[in-house]
């Protein structure tokens, strides 16, 4: 992205950088996290159960594409990724995308330290969390334990 030049956009440096392996604490949204539903933003249709499922199949989806260790549906547990969700939001984080504006909320999940809530936390930091990351939604920060 260095030395890219379009009418919105001017990349100056671009620097690379390897996180090193720490025991996460929590990991926490720092663009709204989208999660869409057929009927617009989740909380209209879908209970937060259904919701916490469906970010955490999206995520291995996600480490299926990286790696292919993770096929069995046992893996697709909330309770052996994270243990707590804080919704950091009151109301939903409109992002606008081509003519519309998504809705979508900023989270803090707590990391579990056994080593695959830990795996999968440190790759969500790479391709975050929810829907429509390509679009810059749902990139997380961290805080080491």
């Amino acid at each position: 992205m260095s030395k890219l030049n379009t009418r919105e956009f001017k990349g100056l440096t671009a620097e690379k950088r390897v996180l090193p392996r720490k025991i996460i604490e929590f990991i926490y949204t720092l663009t709204p996290m989208i999660i869409k539903a057929e009927n617009g933003y989740w909380k209209n249709c879908m209970s937060q159960e259904e919701f916490e499922q469906r970010f955490i199949i999206n995520l291995t989806k996600k480490i299926n594409n990286f790696k292919g260790d993770i096929n069995d549906k046992d893996e697709i547990n909330m309770e052996k990724f994270y243990s707590t969700i804080e919704f950091l939001n009151k109301t939903p984080v409109p992002m606008k995308y081509k003519n519309i504006k998504l809705l979508g909320d900023k989270v803090r999940l707590a990391v579990l330290d056994d080593e695959k809530s830990q795996e999968m936390a440190y790759l969500s930091l790479g391709v975050g969390l929810g829907e429509m990351n390509s679009r810059g939604a749902g990139f997380v920060n961290y805080r080491w334990l």
